[in-house]
């Protein structure tokens, strides 16, 4: 499902944007700390749920901030613009948590966000006036939904000001089932029961220490996911997963004009260590990579390869290589349900190993580019990338991984260590700083 498959990053947008309030705290500290009535307008018939400790995740940066030595985070906050009478909060109280939720909308699944106000008006002044929002509020509460109309049809983005308005005519989560148990983590997550409109369910909490972040929790399938899996030998970053959303194998069906019984993607492995631009005749892009897709049951390589030639998806240059834009690949095919995509770098081993989901590996290796073509160097001054590589350096290694449990309650555990003397909050905020500062 879409929502299961955003969910991260989901996430990460949300840590950002506590992050990018900190750096008015100075001004707005003296702000009590609100009970929490958002908690009580969570939707009863939500599937998911997100808690932010904005509490706790403001006293850890502020004491970061104090005890900083760093140059590069004291010049980027005299940059910011504190004007008296300016509030850069638009009438939200994040002295208080607040709370992303998901719920069924006919066919699909909408996000919404939950805040305690201090001011309505200037709440709902800024954000009718971005245009991007639906919003409703009260005296104490103001609701956000997104109007992503690349995710959600038209018609649902019509029903969607209906439904902020009917979530907070009354509080429906004063006795719900809705709980998120340790107040101390600065993300937590809940899930509803697992159903046909929800394949999978988790309890996270993700947590800020010294020199890393660390998340804890578990994972419920309604399927068995325990069956061993045949992955890549690590190198480089590695990702490897069985949980592959229906929507993916539905959507790849659909493009190959395929039966959506026939043979689908059980499990994917895949390695990364760098990109290179090269420029003769012609720019060429190589990435360090490969890819091993497992299906479900055989799989003919050259019917697949026709069909992705026959929608004009990719280029075939003969009968082991592709071209899809500037990058050419080849294909091997280890098994019959196996296919093998690479291009830089020599093949790896195919192993057998038991996580269902993992995640490992340097991260500054998803922004080193080499080669002799100016484009590569010209990525380079993109801030976005060069705000994101930063970020990367600052982190030692990254490790996360879903381990297979009984009665498909599955552990979920990661590490993104950072370097010595890099404070994970610190360098998220620089991040957020650096691209705020160029708007």
């Amino acid at each position: 499902m879409r929502f299961l498959t955003n969910f991260y990053s989901v996430l990460l947008v949300i840590l950002i944007c506590v992050l990018f309030t900190i750096m008015f705290v100075l001004k707005n500290f003296m702000l009590s700390m609100d009970e929490n009535e958002n908690f009580e307008y969570i939707p009863k018939y939500a599937l998911f749920a997100v808690r932010i400790n904005s509490s706790k995740l403001l006293k850890s940066t502020l004491n970061e901030l104090i005890q900083t030595q760093d140059s590069e985070i004291r010049d980027q906050m005299q940059k910011m613009n504190l004007s008296s009478g300016e509030s850069m909060f638009n009438g939200i109280n994040f002295s208080s948590n607040f709370y992303m939720f998901i719920v069924p909308l006919e066919e699909e699944f909408v996000e919404g966000f939950l805040f305690n106000i201090t001011n309505e008006k200037l709440f709902r002044e800024y954000y009718k006036s971005q245009g991007d929002y639906i919003i409703s509020s009260n005296d104490k509460v103001g609701l956000i939904f997104r109007q992503d109309r690349e995710q959600i049809n038209e018609s649902i983005v019509k029903k969607l000001p209906q439904l902020a308005e009917h979530i907070l005519e009354k509080k429906q989560n004063k006795t719900s089932h809705i709980d998120f148990p340790n107040s101390n983590s600065i993300i937590s997550t809940w899930s509803s029961n697992l159903s046909d409109e929800l394949a999978f369910a988790n309890a996270l909490e993700l947590n800020f220490e010294t020199n890393k972040i660390k998340l804890d929790g578990i994972l419920r399938a309604t399927t068995d996911l325990t069956q061993r899996g045949y992955y890549l030998k690590k190198k480089g970053v590695s990702l490897n997963s069985s949980l592959i959303p229906e929507r993916i194998n539905d959507s790849i069906n659909k493009i190959l004009n395929s039966d959506i019984e026939q043979s689908r993607i059980k499990a994917i492995s895949i390695n990364y260590s760098g990109l290179n631009f090269e420029q003769t005749t012609k720019l060429s892009i190589v990435p360090k990579m490969e890819v091993l897709i497992n299906f479900t049951s055989s799989m003919n390589q050259d019917t697949l390869l026709y069909k992705l030639a026959k929608e004009k998806l990719i280029q075939l240059t003969d009968s082991s290589s592709f071209i899809f834009n500037e990058i050419e690949f080849s294909i091997l095919q280890p098994a019959k349900d196996q296919l093998l995509i690479f291009t830089g770098v020599p093949t790896s081993k195919v192993e057998i190993r038991e996580e269902i989901f993992e995640l490992t590996g340097d991260p500054s290796l998803l922004f080193h580019i080499g080669g002799n073509s100016p484009y590569g160097q010209f990525l380079q001054f993109i801030p976005l990338f060069k705000g994101g590589r930063e970020l990367a350096n600052a982190i030692d290694s990254i490790h996360l991984k879903v381990m297979p449990g009984k009665n498909n309650v599955h552990q979920v555990k990661g590490v993104i260590q950072f370097k010595e003397a890099k404070s994970p909050i610190l360098e998220l905020l620089k991040l957020t700083n650096n691209l705020t500062l160029l708007e």
